[in-house]
Formats: structure tokens, C-alpha cells, sequence
């Protein structure tokens, strides 16, 4: 978002779009300030997501905080290191 800010629920919402991720469905409370229900907060399966694979430590999500670019570049670099990101992308441009 240029000149524009982005809170940590839409940085992992944009992060699932690049790796062409289903929707993870909430199986159980990741934050203390997440609730599980999909009505209420669109992003609680990627909460939980997070949470799992160590993007956000901590008790909560902080969903107002805007994402650094160092939390861009750890979320990624995690990902990465788990296997879920793949960073061969030379191949795919046409």
C-alpha cells in the first residue's frame, strides 16, 4: 500500500494470496485477541496459521499494529525455511 499502512490480519491475508493457499479453517484459539468465529474475524484461520508456523510469537495478534518490514521479511524468511514459500520464481515468468 504505498503511503498507506498495513495491520498484521492483511499482511497474512496478501501473504496467502501469494502462495495461492487455501482459506485455513480455525480448529482452535491462536491469540487471545482472535476470535474463532469466521462472521466476526475474517482472518482467525490465518491467525491460527501464523501462530503455528512462529510469524507472530506471542499471546496476541495485535490486529490494529502496522507490519514492519522486518515482520514482512520474517514472515517470509519462516515461511521459506518451512518449505512453504518457494523462491524459484525465474521459472514461472513468461
Amino acid at each position: 500500500i504505498p503511503g498507506g499502512t498495513l495491520t498484521r490480519p492483511e499482511f497474512l491475508a496478501m501473504a496467502f494470496r501469494i502462495l495461492n493457499e487455501e482459506m485455513p479453517v480455525p480448529t482452535k484459539k491462536s491469540y487471545d485477541d482472535v476470535a474463532i468465529t469466521k462472521e466476526n474475524e475474517w482472518f482467525s484461520g490465518l491467525a491460527e496459521y501464523a501462530k503455528d508456523q512462529g510469524i507472530f510469537p506471542g499471546n496476541n495478534l495485535y490486529l490494529t499494529k502496522e507490519v514492519k518490514r522486518r515482520d514482512v521479511a520474517r514472515g517470509f524468511f519462516i515461511l521459506s525455511e518451512k518449505g512453504q514459500l518457494h523462491t524459484d520464481l525465474g521459472n514461472n515468468v513468461q
